[in-house]
């Protein structure tokens, strides 16, 4: 009896460690920093998209090509990794992207 409790238990620790997983996601946004506009890539909890998308602006992005610091000055779109951007120019700039 015991041992169906503890194999429960395992189980239903798993399963929800296995939920958990799954509100992660990839996501790109295409922002305008003190040096240009760049594609930045982030993985966050689904339930915070909104909340994190708005916290960007001011925080640093990666450095350039040339070793420069760029802070976020704003942000036009975050969209799931697989998914296009709706301007034109921020399709060509996320086509140039390294992953």
């Amino acid at each position: 009896m015991k041992w169906i409790m503890v194999v429960s238990v395992v189980v239903g620790f798993s399963c929800s460690a296995l939920a958990g997983e799954v509100t992660k996601q990839d996501f790109k946004c295409y922002v305008e920093t003190t040096i240009d506009k760049q594609v930045v890539f982030y993985r966050w909890d689904i339930n915070k998209v909104a909340r994190l998308m708005a916290a960007l602006p001011a925080t640093q992005t990666a450095k350039n090509a040339q070793g420069n610091k760029a802070y976020i000055k704003s942000v036009a779109e975050c969209v799931v990794l697989d998914k296009d951007f709706s301007t034109e120019k921020a399709q060509r700039l996320d086509y140039k992207t390294v992953r």
